[in-house]
């Protein structure tokens, strides 16, 4: 009989070393890679947790039309020297009407209006739910030439652990379907965490995929290589800047300029080559309401450029694209939910992979 130290050890075949790596990589990146994922995922339904903590923010009906200058008119009655730097509709037509507002001092919040009344009905601070944890999320409120990339690169992480997770699985159909509690909980936990990685794979695609197209704009706009079409100005004349200039014949003239469009903001010029900008809905529901948008002169409302989506090329087309997928804000609700689920999904799975390493090793 061989004795112990005649044994030869066995080399750990690729399959093993794929899975040492998919366990090496879920668990000490841990801490970062919860923190990017819990962020994002209260992100997605941020707005809606805005709506259920501020009372001002919830509208009792919407009006057939939209009277933006009787808005505009309310919202200088109460502010009075306050600077109107934006009109807003909400993200869905539960939500008042916004505007985006700055003291002499510089400090900023918001003023919210009722659409049908036409009459301010609360304020809050501009640091709001949404705000926060999108902030968290993208910068980790760190300067975002150090933020963001630092963010992104943990799309490298989420990419060696679903190829990793993939290649270690075996029998995907079955593995898909099967959850055995009368195994103990450490089988239970297991048939979890790979059936729950398998049901997201799409989800983890899309995650990766628009995480590296954020670290590409990134790149894209350190090197004076913007995706973002430019946004053009007026010619610098004597004229103060006006900021108030007419909301509603801002919109009139953004409608006779692009037909079709169902205005949802107005920017208003707040430095003196500034133009106001319009935006809005067209026809393309998967992209950012900036895509579709009219740049006006704040002193007597000519149109200086139409942006449409269709027109601004596919670089700049998918840059609109990214923020709608990544948050799945393209659907309204219903597919924030499904964001916001498998956002929890991927959440459990960064949590129970630890685990099952951690007893692993334990035992």
């Amino acid at each position: 009989m061989l004795k112990k130290s005649q044994l030869s050890v066995r080399a750990p075949t690729p399959r093993r070393k794929l899975f040492d790596l998919h366990s090496w990589c879920g668990f000490n990146l841990c801490a970062f890679m919860c923190l990017v994922v819990f962020t994002g995922t209260i992100a997605v339904i941020s707005d809606e947790i805005d709506w259920l903590i501020h009372p001002e923010m919830r509208a009792h009906g919407q009006p057939q039309t939209i009277d933006w200058g009787a808005m505009q008119a309310a919202v200088h009655e109460f502010a009075g020297q306050d600077t109107l730097m934006s009109l807003s509709a909400g993200e869905e037509g539960y939500f008042n009407y916004r505007a985006a507002m700055s003291k002499p001092s510089g400090t900023r919040y918001f003023l919210y209006i009722d659409p049908v009344k036409k009459e301010i009905v609360g304020m809050s601070s501009a640091l709001t739910v949404q705000r926060f944890f999108r902030d968290l999320h993208r910068y980790l409120f760190m300067p975002s030439y150090l933020g963001l990339p630092l963010v992104t690169t943990m799309a490298v992480a989420l990419l060696v652990s679903l190829y990793t997770g993939l290649k270690t699985v075996r029998n995907w159909k079955t593995v898909a379907l099967r959850l055995r509690f009368n195994r103990g909980i450490r089988v239970a936990v297991g048939d979890f965490h790979k059936a729950s990685g398998l049901w997201g794979i799409w989800f983890f695609l899309v995650i990766i995929v628009t995480s590296f197209w954020y670290f590409a704009e990134f790149v894209g706009a350190v090197t004076a290589n913007h995706f973002e079409p430019s946004r053009p100005g007026i010619e610098k004349t004597s004229e103060p800047v006006l900021h108030d200039a007419d909301a509603a014949q801002l919109v009139q003239a953004a409608i006779t300029a692009m037909p079709g469009l169902h205005p949802t903001s107005i920017q208003f010029a707040v430095r003196p080559t500034q133009a106001a900008t319009v935006l809005g809905r067209l026809n393309d529901p998967l992209v950012r309401q900036r895509a579709n948008r009219v740049f006006i002169n704040p002193l007597d409302a000519s149109v200086v450029h139409s942006q449409r989506s269709a027109e601004i090329g596919w670089v700049a087309y998918l840059n609109e694209l990214a923020d709608p997928i990544h948050f799945g804000s393209f659907g309204s609700l219903v597919t924030k939910l499904i964001w916001f689920a498998f956002g929890v999904s991927m959440l459990t799975l960064t949590l129970t992979g630890v685990w099952l390493t951690w007893r692993r090793v334990k035992d």
